[in-house]
């Protein structure tokens, strides 16, 4: 099915898309604009054929078209099914049957786990005519038919079919990444040390946190209205990662000197005090130094940001990368506990999508429980000032918590 969007659109060769598809039969309004072809079998309620592309990226080390030629080599007839090109590398089009469990896309990778390009089932379209952002035209490389492939029936470069590439390598990525995020976590200890009450374990002195502690105040200045809740919450993330157990009338004496640094560029219609008091509210509000804590939460970002959406919300949401960020987010918090429950609060929501406002943000989490994604497992009372508890109920979150039997080490 082919489909037109505007060239003028500065959106055009993003993945976030702020319109909609149009589907047309207009052939003027289809010479101003470029053509895709909607990938999958029904994508937004439109029958798109069940056609599946093959994009043939390459990286530094193996040009699109040079990991084409090696593609065809082991895969003669797909050579002959309709190709387009553009600025580099190629697509190769095939119609498929719908028997297959894929996402929408799935990433391909050379041997050296590298990515190199992408296989596309659905949920998303590839541009075949037109102006390709960089200024060249796509053109028709090969002018034939979509011939009818099923994935398992094509091998990828590792000699693998694309199915067994793509069950292959996703989960060897992710331990991958588990492993390195494991290895970088470093948490401090809460535990305090005997000689002096006021530090954690492997934490500093009170004379040199109050040292540090300034010089953090000065690289956080405003350089205009409006900021301080921001600059708050980056002062609080550096003060935490010191180690050290700052006193309420340490924090807000530091509330009170920041204000003194900064107050040029602050409301005045707000005291020193009122100034003072929202840094220690900020403060206290933050659990986890910057990039750092316990690093369950920080490490489910780090993946939520590299995996793919769960296929619910691509196919629900398919223009939307705050949705389909916090549908994946919600789906690493819970494959890092026992029973797939999981605290997230709107506002920490609002901190990673990078939002205008927590509201936003529980917005976002109303449509992940509207579409059937999560359920509330269990709201607190407002006064707690505790997140509320999800349970993720989709039936693609595969756990990375391992149950084992306990041992008399582990009793003890």
């Amino acid at each position: 099915m082919g489909i037109a969007y505007d060239p003028n659109d500065p959106n055009k060769n993003g993945k976030v898309r702020k319109r909609k598809w149009k589907s047309s039969n207009n052939d003027t309004y289809l010479k101003q604009n470029n053509i895709a072809v909607v990938q999958g079998h029904v994508t937004r309620g439109m029958q798109c054929g069940g056609v599946y592309s093959i994009d043939f990226d390459g990286n530094e080390n193996t040009s699109g078209d040079a990991l084409a030629a090696e593609f065809f080599e082991l895969n003669p007839a797909a050579a002959w099914s309709f190709r387009t090109a553009a600025s580099r590398g190629c697509n190769v089009h095939f119609v498929a049957d719908a028997d297959f469990p894929l996402p929408n896309s799935a990433r391909l990778y050379d041997g050296n786990g590298k990515k190199v390009g992408e296989l596309r089932t659905g949920g998303c379209y590839t541009v075949v005519q037109g102006t390709h952002p960089s200024g060249c035209d796509y053109r028709v490389v090969v002018d034939a038919p979509a011939f009818n492939i099923n994935p398992d029936q094509l091998k990828w470069v590792d000699n693998r079919n694309l199915i067994e590439h793509t069950q292959y390598r996703k989960p060897l990525q992710r331990r991958e990444r588990e492993r390195k995020r494991q290895h970088k976590q470093q948490p401090l200890s809460l535990i305090c040390t005997q000689d002096n009450a006021q530090t954690y374990r492997g934490g500093i002195g009170e004379e040199d946190a109050e040292r540090i502690a300034h010089e953090i105040l000065l690289k956080h200045l405003p350089t205009a209205r409006g900021q301080s809740d921001i600059l708050h919450w980056e002062i609080a993330g550096e003060l935490l990662a010191l180690g050290y157990k700052f006193t309420h009338p340490q924090l807000l004496a530091l509330g009170r000197q920041w204000y003194d640094l900064a107050k040029h560029n602050l409301d005045p219609s707000e005291s020193r005090e009122e100034y003072a008091f929202n840094f220690h509210r900020r403060f206290k509000s933050r659990r986890f130094p910057s990039g750092c804590g316990d690093g369950t939460f920080t490490m489910a970002v780090e993946a939520a940001r590299e995996e793919d959406a769960p296929d619910l919300i691509a196919d629900c949401f398919p223009h939307s990368k705050d949705i389909q960020l916090a549908g994946t987010l919600c789906r690493e918090l819970a494959r890092r506990t026992a029973n797939g429950v999981f605290f997230l609060s709107a506002r920490d929501l609002q901190e990673v999508l990078e939002v205008g406002s927590p509201q936003t943000a529980h917005n976002i989490l109303r449509k992940l429980i509207d579409t059937g994604l999560i359920a509330i497992h269990r709201m607190h009372p407002r006064a707690s000032k505790k997140a509320t508890e999800y349970r993720y109920t989709y039936s693609d979150m595969q756990p990375i918590l391992e149950v084992v039997a306990a041992t008399s080490e582990v009793a003890a």
